[in-house]
């Protein structure tokens, strides 16, 4: 998985010609405050069925929506950590090297 250093764009892995990018909390963070900063009147979701609505990420529930929420101060309640521990990040990759051979096909 690439993510910028400057953090203005969301993170996304490649291999060859395939790619795949998300928006995590941080990066709806990041939208959230330049729709605001803009003065925008709205911002649209692309696809709100991607967010952890059963919390499975143990971080909480809706944490895509909720960001947006506290963003646009319509949520009082501060942001969980939802930062990844170390082992876990080594357990995500090595899940992802032992699907590669999927996209070598």
């Amino acid at each position: 998985m690439v993510q910028d250093k400057l953090g203005s764009m969301g993170p996304y892995a490649y291999l060859r010609d395939q790619w795949v990018s998300f928006d995590d909390q941080k990066m709806i963070k990041y939208k959230t405050n330049y729709v605001k900063q803009m003065g925008l009147a709205g911002a649209m979701i692309w696809a709100l069925d991607l967010d952890d609505f059963r919390n499975l990420c143990n971080c909480e529930a809706h944490p895509l929506l909720k960001t947006i929420n506290r963003g646009l101060c319509r949520l009082d309640t501060p942001a969980p950590d939802c930062s990844f521990p170390s082992e876990t990040r080594g357990k995500e990759s090595r899940l992802v090297s032992s699907h590669k051979s999927n996209f070598e096909s």
